[in-house]
């Protein structure tokens, strides 16, 4: 039942929200910090991956700025890297992100608050040949903060609705 509620969520999200504070950010920005792995199917940076539906394992960590006012992410998987910039937007009440792959791939994203522990993704996406694409997610932290569960709402090329879950664990902070 916790999965199918996960799901709806993510279908149902980040359509609206309330203003998110410098101390949202903060929240937000502990509970990412720290290096973190999955074996996923697909990550929406990288559309090779999950190809004939085999798992691929991904890495990545998050630090804080030495101000504390930012945050950095790096990834790595089978072949590709990417750098993400997380930033509170005062002047939007907003959670923003920016980020690039070693693909090219360019991801725009804004976070908001959905509960504790809980925030709603939305995502544009850039291709290396211009291609733009949408996502909404929601974020789930659990387990005491050692787990990360992403679920992702978008649509593909056809206009069909297309969605993927990953299970992200932290190994170190």
């Amino acid at each position: 039942p916790i999965f199918m509620e996960q799901e709806e969520e993510a279908l149902q999200a980040s359509r609206g929200g309330g203003s998110v504070t410098r101390k949202d950010f903060e929240t937000f920005c502990e509970a990412h910090l720290g290096s973190w792995t999955g074996e996923v199917t697909s990550v929406i940076s990288e559309t090779n991956v999950g190809k004939e539906g085999k798992k691929s394992t991904y890495k990545w960590e998050a630090r804080l700025s030495d101000d504390g006012k930012a945050m950095t992410q790096t990834g790595v998987g089978p072949g590709t890297s990417g750098r993400n910039l997380y930033f509170f937007d005062a002047e939007a009440k907003l959670i923003r992100a920016s980020g690039v792959s070693s693909e090219g791939v360019v991801n725009q994203q804004t976070f908001r608050v959905a509960g504790k522990n809980k925030w709603n993704r939305h995502t544009r996406q850039t291709d290396a040949d211009g291609t733009t694409k949408e996502f909404r997610s929601v974020l789930i932290l659990s387990d005491k903060g050692s787990q990360l569960t992403i679920v992702i709402h978008g649509k593909n090329a056809d206009g069909g609705e297309t969605k993927q879950t990953n299970v992200w664990s932290r190994v170190g902070k």
